[in-house]
C-alpha cells in the first residue's frame, strides 16, 4: 500500500475493484479480500472466445472515511 510505512503521509484509501467486460458488465470483483484486509487483488481468467477490451474501475470502499483521497498501486500481468 502507497503511503502506509513510517514517516509516510497517512494513506485513507481502501480501494475496492471491479472488472468490466467491453459491455461494461462486471466480471469481477473485490474488497478487502487481502492478509492486511484493506487491500483488493481480482484474479481473473478471460474465457476462451471472450478477449478484448476490459476496463478496471477504483473506487472506495464503503468501509473509507469519506471525503478521502489516497494513492494506489495497479498492476496487471498475462
Amino acid at each position: 500500500m502507497p503511503a502506509s510505512g513510517p514517516g509516510e503521509f497517512v494513506n485513507l484509501l481502501d480501494p475496492m475493484i471491479q472488472l468490466l467486460d467491453a459491455a461494461g458488465n462486471v466480471v469481477a470483483t473485490a474488497d478487502n479480500n487481502q492478509p492486511d484486509g484493506r487491500n483488493a487483488l481480482i484474479n481473473y481468467a478471460v474465457p476462451a472466445g471472450a478477449g478484448g477490451t476490459y476496463y478496471i474501475a477504483i473506487e472506495a470502499s464503503d468501509a473509507t472515511p469519506k471525503p478521502t483521497r489516497g494513492e494506489y498501486v495497479l498492476s496487471q500481468s498475462q
